[in-house]
Parts: structure tokens; C-alpha cells; sequence
């Protein structure tokens, strides 16, 4: 089956389409400002700003507030004092070798 540029381009323009995902009014809140947003990325600019061009600080903005769904889900998550790590953190040190006992005498 051969297929045209131009019918390769709807079939292509189809599948995009279908796979594109759709915004949800969770979403639409999220693209709301948040203060912390706001916040994080005024402290960001304030500190690098005048290292950062326009695309640079477009690139912020977008990482800062994409992160931001992340982080209301698991403040989210209730935790109390009391809850223990699923692991325990134990430091791994590095046995140091056994000293050499001199059988000669170097001179």
C-alpha cells in the first residue's frame, strides 16, 4: 500500500491527535499562578537573573511550575512523627585493610 505525502500527513495529524492529552480542569488549575510558584521563581530571578535570558527564564518558569503538581501530591500524604522510613539508613564504611606485619627488616 503506498501512501501519498499529503495522506501520510492526515493519517500522521490522526494519530497525533488522538495521542494528544487532553486538559482537564485539573490542569487549568495548575496553570493558574501559585504564590509559591511565584515565590520560588522571583527567588530563582533574583539570584541568577541577570545571568538569564529571555528563553532561559521561560525554561524556569516552566520547570518550577511544572514541579509544583509533584509536590502538592505528596504534602499531600499524611505523615505523622511517628512514621518510621520504610528503610533504615545505615552509613556503610569502608573496612580499612589489615596492616602488613614486616617478617624483614628493610634497611
Amino acid at each position: 500500500m503506498k501512501l501519498s505525502r499529503r495522506e501520510f500527513a492526515i493519517v500522521a495529524g490522526g494519530a497525533a491527535a488522538a495521542f494528544t492529552p487532553r486538559v482537564t480542569a485539573t490542569a487549568q488549575e495548575a496553570a493558574k499562578p501559585n504564590a509559591e510558584v511565584e515565590a520560588r521563581i522571583a527567588w530563582i530571578l533574583g539570584k541568577y537573573g541577570d545571568r538569564l535570558d529571555e528563553t532561559q527564564r521561560a525554561d524556569i518558569r516552566r520547570l518550577v511550575s511544572g514541579a509544583q503538581p509533584g509536590l502538592d501530591a505528596m504534602r499531600a500524604y499524611p505523615l505523622d512523627n511517628s512514621v518510621e522510613p520504610a528503610t533504615l539508613f545505615r552509613i556503610y564504611r569502608r573496612r580499612r585493610p589489615a596492616k602488613l606485619t614486616e617478617t624483614k627488616k628493610q634497611s
